[in-house]
């Protein structure tokens, strides 16, 4: 009997719809057998025709308007079990290495013999964001391969940090001084002031939080100090 044929019995008294036979375990696992199989037929079609969405038009599919072998490939991908879903804190750990300076940091990007150094402590999939030692650069890793003696990853995102230029502003430094940025290694980052003689001059041992803050201790510092100078910090 036809889906039309059973739909006119429903109103008709004393007639039953015939019910759609229920599939077999066998019969499901042949089912999902050849939707894998299909699947992996299309799967090349089907990321040509995703790669070729703009950058910028990409996000949420219109599946009306989807090429055919897109909708085929969204009808039979196979529904999600509830334990695939895990918490990343779990399954995978977020690193953080400082690499020398001078070194650009895109050239980590596939170089296995640089991440095999790590490999019995990485596990597929960490993310690593390595970071360049003058803060110049920053950029984060997926790691791809990993086993007891191998490692690689790969570059998923690179950002370039400018330097802020000091001397655009009159008077900003007295003349030999300049700010920096402590490295990433310091316990405690901020900024400090480079002497002329090559030293660093610190707020009570550790960093200034801002470069202003840099500037006008050093700028209300006893050897620069007038006395009708502005005090920017209470004695």
């Amino acid at each position: 009997m036809t889906a039309e044929a059973t739909a006119k019995t429903k109103d008709q008294p004393g007639v039953k719809p015939v019910p759609r036979p229920v599939p077999t375990a066998t019969e499901l696992r042949e089912q999902a057998k050849r939707r894998t199989e299909r699947l992996g037929e299309i799967a090349p079609q089907v990321s040509a025709a995703l790669d070729a969405v703009s950058p910028k038009d990409r996000g949420p599919l219109n599946f009306e308007h989807a090429p055919a072998l897109v909708k085929e490939a969204l009808e039979i991908m196979p529904d999600p079990k509830r334990d695939i879903l895990q918490l990343a804190e779990f399954t995978n750990t977020t690193w953080t290495v400082v690499i020398a300076a001078n070194v650009d940091l895109r050239l980590l990007d596939g170089k296995f013999k640089f991440w095999s150094t790590f490999s019995d402590l990485l596990h597929p999939f960490d993310s690593v964001r390595a970071v360049a030692a003058d803060r110049r650069a920053v950029a984060d890793f997926i790691i791809t391969e990993c086993s007891d003696k191998f490692a690689d990853a790969r570059l998923t995102h690179y950002l370039k940090i400018e330097p802020r230029d000091f001397t655009q502003t009159p008077d900003w430094m007295p003349a030999g001084f300049a700010l920096e940025r402590t490295g990433p290694e310091s316990m405690i980052s901020g900024w400090a002031i480079r002497k002329p003689d090559g030293g660093l001059m610190l707020d009570s041992g550790v960093p200034f939080k801002d470069a202003e803050q840099a500037r006008r201790f050093l700028k209300d510092h006893a050897m620069f100090r007038t006395n009708d100078a502005p005090r920017y910090w209470p004695r």
